[in-house]
């Protein structure tokens, strides 16, 4: 696989893991109720395993993603 191609396809997945970082962190400050197929996300979201030091696990995944979407996309090389 060239390097190109494997950029995109890391590119394409960041994204959609932030899409529903997104969601996440969205729906936690609206206090939306969260479509879920399996029932309980509510439970998740709200439960004291939803924060580390006081900051949404959805916010640290969604700057995570976002990293490494620019990651992905720097032309720099190592």
């Amino acid at each position: 696989m060239s390097d190109r191609a494997l950029r995109i396809v890391v590119g394409v997945l960041a994204t959609g893991g932030a899409a529903v970082a997104a969601y996440l962190t969205y729906a936690r400050f609206t206090h939306s109720t969260l479509a879920c197929s399996t029932g309980g996300c509510e439970t998740v979201q709200s439960s004291s395993y939803a924060e580390v030091a006081g900051i949404p696990v959805a916010i640290l995944g969604l700057a995570a993603y976002v990293a490494i979407l620019a990651t992905a996309f720097s032309t720099s090389e190592l």
